[in-house]
């Protein structure tokens, strides 16, 4: 019995000490993140950048390009809206100056 007992504190501490171990701190992270050589490639060095920063920059870069995008659109709703009311102004001053020259052989 005095056996279990003992195999049951040593995996309790075992579990605490690994569970410790795996938290780190954002500044010991952001410290090892700054003692990254420069001549690194910057492909190489989005590998040592926290993953929470990275996918915060992510999202933000993917958000700009979504925006960006819309306002595309935005911009060709809007020249279509131009050409078809140039359009439709075009087909009216057509239809009066049709209007004018007939009028006078009715």
């Amino acid at each position: 019995m005095g056996t279990k007992i003992f195999a049951l504190l040593a995996l309790l501490a075992l579990s605490v000490s690994t569970t410790t171990a795996v938290i780190t701190p954002q500044c010991s992270v952001a410290a090892s993140a700054a003692t990254i050589p420069q001549y690194f490639s910057p492909i190489a060095a989005v590998g040592y950048e926290n993953p929470i920063v990275q996918s915060n920059r992510l999202q933000h870069a993917l958000a700009a390009s979504v925006l960006q995008s819309q306002a595309i659109v935005l911009q060709q709703q809007s020249a279509l809206l131009q050409q078809q009311s140039l359009a439709h102004l075009t087909v009216q001053s057509t239809m009066a100056q049709q209007q004018c020259v007939l009028s006078p052989f009715s």
